[in-house]
């Protein structure tokens, strides 16, 4: 039979589930016994701090959802440590935390919720390392390799992260796109502003202005980490910049603190109030990229992929400068053409540190 549920305030009553038995006073669990009958005496698990504490972790199952025992300890006090402890194994595209991740999809629900979806391990990983809060791991073992699991226990050891576990096929529905590593992160969002930059002496700072494609801005923050850029300003966004497809794109690194948004306006005028050069890529310039001086620093701006840059950047502080093409094509595709402009860009600081 099925044990009464328990109310908080009331002593919890000790129950079996897996072949385990919980009896530790300290942290009392209960559990009813799930009937086989869906939607019919909801199995919930409460870990509590001592008798009639309130419960941290509680996870109503649907379907044939189930919770495994890994290791009992006496000791659990948060949800993380319930996560090491107990496996919540999700078997139904009803959970409603799955719906929940689901639904993060949307960029309406990214923004509702202030958080999205990180898809792979290694993103994950530099999500949490930027400071990001890792607020749910969605694992599928099939497809984590020893290293990467004790990666992702790390993660949720060092916060209040609940892990949860899916099949093959669950999994599948909330990762995205073809290429799957076996771990998607719900990750809170915090969009950063100009005033959280500090920038160094002779800065690179890069600016990206109506940028349309996910890809593109995505694979444009992966250069600029690469490049070593002091800052990455997202200028008039049009796309989400927590969509799923520029996370992945940039893997992760959208989640440094040196990734900035503001509008076009505002952030000329800031980068010309601190000095900066300022060379905006434009296919008419007359001047080339390699005439830009960048060996005191300065700010690459990039413009959308069909229109380009607005007249917002035709300004007496701003220098235009192109790439040449020299068949057919007329212009580079953007996030190309910010890999040679940043690298060049650097290559001219590092040249004049060495001189120094």
């Amino acid at each position: 039979m099925g044990l009464a549920p328990h109310r908080v305030g009331r002593e919890p009553r000790v129950g079996h589930k897996c072949g385990a038995t919980f009896s530790q006073p300290s942290a009392l669990q209960k559990v009813n016994k799930w009937d086989g009958h869906r939607g019919k005496h909801p199995v919930e698990l409460h870990a509590l701090c001592g008798h009639g504490a309130s419960p941290i972790y509680s996870q109503p199952l649907r379907g044939n959802d189930r919770y495994t025992q890994v290791n009992f300890d006496p000791t659990l006090k948060t949800i993380a440590d319930v996560g090491l402890h107990y496996k919540m194994h999700i078997t139904s595209r009803h959970n409603p935390k799955l719906k929940q991740a689901i639904a993060l999809r949307s960029r309406k629900a990214r923004e509702a919720a202030s958080a999205t979806l990180v898809d792979g391990v290694r993103e994950v990983e530099r999500a949490h390392e930027a400071g990001a809060i890792v607020q749910q791991l969605f694992i599928c073992d099939e497809l984590i390799a020893d290293d990467e699991r004790a990666l992702l226990e790390s993660i949720a050891s060092r916060g209040d992260c609940e892990r949860l576990w899916l099949d093959r096929e669950l999994f599948a529905k909330l990762a995205y796109g073809d290429r799957y590593d076996g771990a998607v992160g719900m990750v809170a969002t915090n969009t950063r502003g100009l005033d959280s930059l500090d920038l160094p002496e002779r800065p690179l700072v890069v600016v990206v202005d109506g940028i349309e494609k996910p890809g593109n801005l995505g694979a444009i923050l992966r250069t600029a980490d690469g490049a070593g850029a002091d800052g990455l300003i997202v200028a008039d966004p049009v796309i989400d910049l927590w969509n799923p497809n520029t996370i992945r794109a940039s893997v992760g690194t959208v989640f440094h603190r040196r990734v900035v948004v503001s509008n076009a306006q505002t952030a000329r005028d800031w980068l010309i109030a601190r000095g900066l050069a300022i060379f905006a890529a434009m296919p008419a310039a007359s001047e080339s990229y390699t005439e830009a001086n960048f060996t005191n620093g300065g700010a690459i701006v990039l413009g959308n992929e069909a229109e380009g840059l607005g007249p917002i950047w035709q300004h007496a502080a701003v220098t235009p400068i192109n790439l040449p093409m020299l068949c057919i094509a007329d212009s580079l595709n953007v996030s190309v053409t910010a890999g040679i402009l940043m690298y060049e860009a650097r290559r001219q600081l590092s040249q004049s540190t060495q001189r120094a």
